[in-house]
């Protein structure tokens, strides 16, 4: 009964894990979508829509792992993901002053 029992927390432990990987992706996916590239990011900055991410990274408290600039309600943002310790964090910041958003 026991080993049974173990069994099922197992195979509820991956559905769990497997569950909040797509959660994951498909929140990446759909700031992805919304984010511009190169050339985009470049014109946003000098027509003053968004400070240079430096700005932004001065503020940053811990090890940089993925920025993008992306689209939100008719501005812009900045999405930072930063890595401290072992943990990733996620930082969303208004691209036109710079103030974190959360």
């Amino acid at each position: 009964m026991i080993g049974f029992m173990k069994n099922i927390i197992v195979h509820c432990v991956a559905f769990a894990i497997l569950v909040s990987l797509f959660v994951f992706e498909s929140t990446r996916t759909s700031h992805a979508q919304s984010c511009l590239g190169p050339s985009q990011q470049r014109k946003a900055v000098a027509s003053g829509a968004a400070r240079p991410f430096g700005a932004i990274a001065s503020k940053l408290r811990g090890e940089l792992v993925n920025a993008r600039l992306c689209k939100r309600g008719g501005g812009l943002i900045y999405v930072v993901t930063v890595l401290r310790g072992n943990k990733r964090v996620d930082a969303v910041f208004n691209a036109r002053n710079g103030r974190r958003l959360r």
